[in-house]
């Protein structure tokens, strides 16, 4: 039979293992989803590389939007607001990461 001290640091313990179960299963929901945005980004870019961005052609090469942005700096636009929500998706997955690392060790 086993004393309530050492019932209640199973508990802990249970509690501390699943804390750290709770942790990595995010981590791999956070690393999924960056995967997914970096195959989308990907597609993105190959799919600019091989279309015309709004239907360019020879005849149709003026302006859209601002007078300063031609019809074909607008996929280069594109790829780089893509490519900065990916690189924000990433920092904001490793931060996570890195927090529940610290607060493992601070429980420990």
């Amino acid at each position: 039979m086993s004393t309530n001290e050492e019932r209640i640091a199973r508990m802990h313990d249970r509690a501390k293992e699943m804390k750290i179960q709770r942790t990595k299963r995010l981590f791999r929901i956070e690393s999924a989803v960056t995967g997914v945005l970096g195959v989308c980004m990907i597609a993105l870019v190959v799919m600019i590389g091989f279309t015309p961005i709004g239907g360019a052609t020879a005849a149709n090469t003026g302006f859209a939007g601002a007078a300063m942005l031609s019809m074909t700096s607008g996929s280069f636009i594109i790829v780089y607001v893509a490519a900065f929500l990916f690189g924000l998706a990433l920092m904001l997955s490793i931060r996570t990461y890195r927090n529940k690392q610290r607060q493992e060790k601070e429980v420990v």
